[in-house]
């Protein structure tokens, strides 16, 4: 599965996983989609990996 990271947000960053093989990549994508500040979009190569704008407080 090609994923393809188009943000230099996480340059100086390392993140490490731990999947079993019971968990989908869609799954797996959106927990990460749950604690980064990444969006996630599929298309027919793959996965396209996107920084999302940090929320701002009011």
């Amino acid at each position: 599965m090609k994923i393809e990271l188009c943000t230099d947000a996480f340059d100086d960053k390392t993140f490490r996983i731990s999947i079993t093989e019971a968990q989908d990549i869609e799954s797996i994508m959106g927990g990460l989609c749950d604690i980064l500040p990444i969006s996630v979009r599929r298309d027919t190569c793959g996965y396209r990996v996107d920084s999302r704008p940090r929320k701002t407080e009011p």
